[in-house]
Formats: structure tokens, sequence, C-alpha cells
């Protein structure tokens, strides 16, 4: 059996109205048990007991819930419905919006989730949407976008986008980790940009690490060395390409010794760099970077 959204809103009336009904009979058994014994008081009206009349109108709930579902007893939440704890399946053909006026206690956020053993008011900055993890979840906001690339007004869509007219439009930080981590197996882990002219596209305040960057020495007589370049993890290898440039200096003075240049062999991992000249008793470091060129098309 099955039934239309209208029967079972009014099934919802139905329901209200006896909950309110229950609420007058309750007043007025309340009324009468201090005029009253109590067997004369449980008689007044069997028929209309807490008890019974609470289970006939939930056995009604349920059956019409059920048959709303389509036979499977699952309820959910569609457009004009409250939300579903718990469920996978709510469903809205408009947007949802939720408007927080604030109060004098609560003036951090509008909406909070919590992933923990125990509810925690959510402390900290204020924001729209706050979550906290304290629980087995990885993350405390977790987005996905399965949309094939697509560029928008110059811009790649995201699974999370944030702007500001005039304040940063994100902003991580952490007491021991990375602020913002990004990642990516075929893309860019990380992408700055500025469209306008001479604007920053990434400013770094403090000290900057670069792992395809290092130090190697120049043994005491020889004119050149070669260099390995670290591996990006344990089972990926790092390598030069095309567009790639090697930056060299020597890490102290020594005469006319300078870089002579650098050379590349047939193994995409490793590189020399070559002196103009042998290297001083006790050898001699070299510092390299390396960047690569934005290859456009």
């Amino acid at each position: 059996m099955s039934v239309s959204r209208e029967e079972f809103e009014a099934l919802a009336r139905t329901v209200e109205a006896q909950r309110q009904l229950i609420e007058q009979q309750q007043a007025v058994i309340q009324r009468l048990a201090g005029e009253a014994s109590g067997a004369q008081v449980e008689a007044v009206s069997p028929a209309l007991s807490r008890r019974g009349l609470f289970a006939g109108v939930a056995a009604a709930a349920a059956g019409a819930v059920a048959g709303l579902a389509g036979g499977t007893g699952k309820a959910e939440a569609a457009t004009g419905d409250a939300l579903v704890a718990g469920s996978y399946y709510n469903q809205a053909n408009h947007p949802t919006s939720l408007t927080f006026t604030g109060g004098a206690n609560y003036q951090d956020y509008a909406f909070g989730v919590n992933d923990g053993p125990t509810a925690s008011y959510l402390n900290g900055h204020g924001g729209t949407i706050a979550a906290n993890v304290q629980g087995s979840f990885t993350a405390a906001i977790y987005a996905e976008n399965l949309r094939p690339k697509t560029t928008t007004a110059g811009r790649d869509l995201a699974a999370i986008y944030g702007t500001s007219e005039n304040n940063s439009g994100v902003i991580g930080t952490s007491r021991k980790g990375a602020g913002i981590y990004g990642a990516s197996t075929s893309g860019i882990g990380v992408r700055a940009q500025n469209t306008s002219a001479g604007g920053i596209a990434f400013q770094a305040e403090g000290v900057t690490r670069f792992k395809r960057s290092g130090q190697a020495t120049v043994q005491a007589g020889k004119r050149e060395v070669e260099v390995t370049i670290p591996p990006i993890n344990l089972s990926t290898p790092d390598r030069l390409f095309s567009s790639s440039l090697v930056l060299a200096t020597l890490q102290a003075v020594s005469g006319n010794l300078a870089i002579l240049g650098i050379k590349r062999g047939t193994n995409p991992a490793k590189f020399k760099i070559a002196l103009n000249g042998p290297a001083p008793a006790g050898g001699i470091k070299v510092g390299w970077f390396i960047i690569d060129m934005i290859q456009e098309g």
C-alpha cells in the first residue's frame, strides 16, 4: 500500500490533532486524580488512555510512512520536509537555507557538526558552518567533485571553493601539521594565480623548502659531481623533464673557480654539475635547485 504526499500530510495533521487530544485528556486525568481514588480515575475513559492512544497513532503513522516509501520501510525527507538524521536519501528540488540571527552565548557558527565520543561546543573561530573531528573521520569537512575537468570563467571547478571580496578566500591553520595541504596524482597539487598585472601569485613568510633542491660536494681535484634527484616517495622516482632548469652555485669562494654548466645523461633522475677547474683541497660544496618552465598548450 502506498499513499500520496497529500494523504501523508493529512495523516500528519491527524497525528498532531491526536497528540493535542492526548494532552487534553492527560490534563483531565491529572485533575480528577485529586478528586477521586486511583480506581475511579482509571475508569474515567480507558479508551483514551495515553499508552493506548499513542500506540494506535504510532501504528497508523508507521503504516502510512512505509507505504509512502513504496514498501521499503524507509522514511526519508523530501522537499518541504525536515532532514532525517542518519539518512543517505534526503532530497530536495530547491536550495536549503539556514539564517542564523545570533544569540547572547552562541556567536561562533550557524550550523555545527561534531565527530567524537561526546558532543561538545565547537569553540574557535566563527563561521557559517563549523565541524569538529575527534572520532574516526579523516576530515572535519569533506567534499568531492566528480565532474570531468571543466573551466568556468578561467577557473577550474572545485570540490571546495572559497572567495572573499576583501579578505582571504581560504585560511588553513595547524599547530603541528600542515595549515593547507594539496596533492594530485596527475594534475597540480597546489596552484597560485593572480590575474592582475604585477600581482603576487605566491608569497611565503618564513623558511621555504623544496625537495627538488640540495647540496653536493665536488671532491678535491675533481671537476664535476653527479647528483641523484631524491624520489617523490618510496615508489615514485623523480626526474628531469624537457622543461626543467637546473640552477647551481658554489657555496664558497675559491679563486676563479666557477660553475661551468650542467650535464644531462641518459638517466633522467641524474645530472652532473661541472666546474671550470679542479676543486681545491677538501673539496667544495655546490648548491642546486630545479625549477620547471610553464609550457603553454
